[in-house]
């Protein structure tokens, strides 16, 4: 088996649904996303490194705090991966500092409309037999921030998928 290294440095948008709490906090930042793709099977081990936006007064901070898993398609340029994660959130309104543990899928397959205004779309790597060129990833995860409540996370990656 032969693998393929590949990074997406590119720019994070991230929309935190957290109403009825606080406002929604949104934000970008630069992003890189280490993928190591085996060969013919298109197995993925991905490695995000920590994403913090800032939004208003609050700052979150996403990582990864485990392995990941995915799926690249030579065929189509398609990617889909999943990261476990951590988010903290501080200087949130009412709520102050909030943490929690997720799941979150990106794919190239994903499109949602955010309630921070605007539409998030993916698309599939520009050059699919050699997993390169430009790619957007798209997801959303639930954190559960109260005994009773969730908040949805949204992600737009976008770049360059480089060697």
């Amino acid at each position: 088996m032969e693998t393929l290294n590949r990074t997406l440095n590119g720019k994070a948008t991230v929309c935190v649904d957290s109403t009825p709490f606080s406002p929604n906090l949104s934000g970008e930042n630069q992003v890189s996303l280490a993928l190591t793709i085996i060969q013919p099977s298109g197995e993925i081990h991905p490695s995000l490194t920590p994403l913090t936006i800032q939004s208003g007064q609050a700052t979150v901070t996403i990582t990864q705090n485990g392995n990941g898993s995915g799926h690249y398609d030579f065929n189509t340029g398609n990617l889909d991966i999943t990261l476990p994660l951590h988010v903290k959130a501080v200087n949130v309104p009412i709520l102050n500092t909030v943490e929690s543990d997720s799941s979150l899928t990106l794919s190239t397959r994903t499109s949602a409309t955010t309630p921070c205004g605007g539409d998030f779309q993916g698309s599939p790597a520009g050059s699919a037999l050699d997993a390169t060129g430009s790619i957007t990833l798209v997801g959303m995860a639930n954190f559960q921030i109260t005994f009773f409540q969730n908040v949805a996370i949204q992600i737009r990656v976008a770049g360059p998928l480089e060697p």
